[in-house]
């Protein structure tokens, strides 16, 4: 079941494990620092990537200078020089919460109880952030135990209700419990919303095949891709139940 559960549990990660400015408050952060996230929030990671190691060449001990270079790297998909950034930060600080976010992220799809150990680090310095329990419930969603990762999700929404990553999630691992007809009732909506995502019209799809409803299922699937893709998907999803 390992893989097909990879394969479904794609996320909103740069938003649920650790994006710009969700660990440190805006108003701490100097002129180069908001500079960078505002590259991040705009779709530059080069622009973050080239500032971040201007201030690590200046001060190679700086630590959260080496976690922004990992989320840039991560940014542009260069994972493992986002990994090796992270982890020479951790090194230095092992508290720096931004960079225990990102390399649980990184990590997850390789390795996910190596993936919770780092999310388990920033919630034990930080027992509500919403987004290493986020992160905490896919890696726990990863490694089959769907119980520990609902309640992970949920302890993230009562942090913050709005967090699609974690309602999204959530709904997704309802379905591969075996509550299928709960993850159509809470995505649903969500992807119904102007602003769903294809993961979450994928994931209502995946949570509809469960209950037997493969003709909205299919429906859903062949808006997002060619016939025969959304026919061999469908089926795929089937092997699962």
């Amino acid at each position: 079941m390992r893989r097909p559960i990879i394969v479904l549990m794609s996320t909103l990660l740069l938003q649920a494990c650790g994006g710009p400015g969700s660990v440190v408050p805006q108003s701490s952060l100097s002129s180069a620092d908001k500079v960078m996230d505002a590259a991040m929030q705009a779709a530059m990671p080069d622009v973050a990537l080239r500032l971040a190691t201007e201030q690590v060449t200046q001060n190679p001990q700086n630590a959260v200078a080496l976690a922004r270079q990992g989320d840039a790297y991560r940014a542009m998909g260069q994972d493992a020089a986002a990994q090796g950034a992270y982890a020479r930060a951790v090194a230095i600080d092992p508290s720096l919460q931004r960079a225990q976010l990102g390399l649980g992220a990184l990590l997850l799809h390789r390795d996910p109880a190596q993936a919770e150990v780092a999310f388990r680090r920033v919630l034990a310095a930080s027992a509500q952030n919403p987004q290493a329990l986020t992160g905490l419930g896919i890696a726990r969603d990863l490694q089959n135990d769907h119980e520990g990762a609902q309640a992970s999700y949920r302890a993230a929404l009562a942090v913050a209700p709005d967090l699609r990553a974690a309602q999204v999630d959530l709904g997704l691992s309802l379905a591969l419990s075996g509550h299928g007809g709960d993850g159509v009732t809470l995505l649903r909506p969500l992807a119904s919303a102007p602003q769903a995502d294809r993961l979450t019209r994928d994931n209502l799809a995946f949570a509809l095949a469960s209950t037997g409803q493969s003709a909205e299922a299919a429906s859903i699937l062949h808006e997002e891709m060619p016939d025969d893709a959304a026919a061999r998907t469908l089926a795929f999803y089937h092997t699962l139940f």
